[in-house]
């Protein structure tokens, strides 16, 4: 189809004197669609590609578009070439905009231009992501963004070569404006290539103000960030997965109680250890169950056993459910009485000066008891560690003075259960 001679016969339809009921705008929108109607049918560059649905939600469905070449540098003012092109829309009502993504030919596309060939149609210009943007936000999820890295194209003195694509040595890197990349800070680093390389924000190089309404600081369609060059750090950088400072935000959650056997109509509650960087933590976690016929838990850790069967209990980081931990529990009418003595505190490295505090509780198939935990320590000179007893089921570990070997053995009895911890005492640092 000749764009141009498309648009020929619809202004001379349009100056027909029409006779209607609806305005005259109206007719004239109504009358251009039937005539984009009537020529896609026959359009040889029509293809089905991936659109997302929503700005920043990931989520694809299928359309079709009609894909044409950017030949010209005029309007864009780029030397352009296969990561380029314009996709126009058969509904001229086809909602579309700066920022929004496509997927075909295996790759992303950002919208970085709309009606670029100032159609009555929907049209745009989208660009090719020839990179993706990687980090791991606070809550520790690990976040992947298709993102395009700014080129020049740089002329060879060579008439018989081709052009050559350079990057800066300070790149500009532009990605989508969503929820998850409006969190990325100043100085914060990425890894890009293979093998690796690293780069940083500058320190006033978010720039995510360009407003698509002028008063809506949330309404820009695209972020433009401005990075420099810096240096690897093989401790903290995850060169196989491209994410750097993986140990930022290092969360793990662990269920208190281990897998049990319990009756139909039993109930207790789960507790929880949860830990960010090694150190004890408050994050927010919530529970689950895979059946909830057999067994229903709140976000307390309060369970209620309802039949037969075999079911799984889970405790997950609210923010990042791939932090999790689960146990298995076997509901019978029989009573199966799993013992095991608990403790809340699963820390077992106290450095030197510093204290750490345990509650320890027996079980009973998953239940906890009211009984008295006796608590005593060995092995270590007294003259290394206090043992403080706060109550029947708390007690205190000071480390008073590095003991590099043995481990100070903590022993726990209640009536005929005991379990036998070790805590090792480290120096300063």
């Amino acid at each position: 189809m000749s764009n141009k001679k498309s648009l020929t016969n619809i202004n001379a339809s349009l100056s027909t004197n029409p006779t209607y009921n609806s305005t005259y705008g109206e007719y004239n929108k109504n009358l251009l669609q039937k005539e984009i109607d009537a020529e896609w049918k026959y359009a040889t560059d029509i293809f089905t590609i991936e659109e997302e649905l929503t700005r920043g939600s990931n989520v694809f469905s299928e359309t079709e578009v009609r894909i044409n070449h950017i030949l010209s540098e005029k309007n864009m003012g780029k030397n352009l070439g296969d990561d380029w092109r314009s996709v126009i829309f058969q509904n001229v009502d086809h909602v579309y905009g700066m920022g929004h993504k496509y997927r075909f030919n295996d790759n992303y596309w950002i919208t970085i231009q709309t009606d670029f060939y100032k159609f009555l149609t929907a049209s745009a210009a989208i660009r090719r992501c020839n990179n993706v943007l990687r980090w791991i936000d606070e809550n520790g999820n690990k976040i992947e963004e298709p993102c395009i890295i700014n080129y020049d194209l740089k002329m060879t003195k060579n008439d018989d070569h081709d052009s050559i694509i350079t990057p800066k040595g300070n790149i500009e890197v532009i990605i989508q404006y969503n929820d998850r990349t409006k969190l990325i800070k100043a100085n914060q680093r990425f890894l890009f290539g293979d093998p690796r390389k690293c780069y940083r924000v500058r320190g006033d190089g978010v720039n995510n103000f360009l407003n698509k309404e002028t008063y809506n600081d949330s309404s820009a369609p695209l972020i433009y960030l401005y990075m420099d060059t810096h240096n690897i750090n093989l401790a903290t950088d995850d060169l196989v997965n491209g994410y750097a400072d993986v140990n930022s935000f290092n969360y793990s959650v662990q269920i208190n109680q281990s897998s049990f056997s319990q009756i139909i109509g039993n109930s207790g509650t789960l507790t929880c250890t949860k830990l960010l960087n090694g150190s004890l933590d408050d994050f927010s976690v919530m529970w689950s169950s895979d059946n909830s016929s057999i067994a229903t838990i709140d976000n307390l850790g309060n369970y209620s056993l309802l039949s037969t069967g075999d079911v799984i209990l889970k405790c997950s980081m609210t923010d990042n459910n791939s932090v999790s931990s689960e146990i298995s529990i076997h509901v019978d009418n029989i009573v199966t009485n799993v013992t095991e003595i608990v403790l809340d505190n699963q820390t077992f490295n106290i450095y030197q000066g510093s204290s750490e505090i345990y509650g320890v509780y027996l079980y009973i198939d998953g239940i906890m008891q009211s009984n008295v935990v006796n608590i005593s320590a060995s092995n270590v000179p007294s003259e290394h560690y206090l043992l403080e007893i706060i109550d029947s089921n708390h007690f205190k570990i000071t480390n008073k003075q590095m003991c590099k070997y043995p481990a100070l053995t903590v022993n726990l009895n209640s009536g005929v259960y005991s379990k036998t911890i070790l805590i090792n005492l480290k120096g300063v640092w």
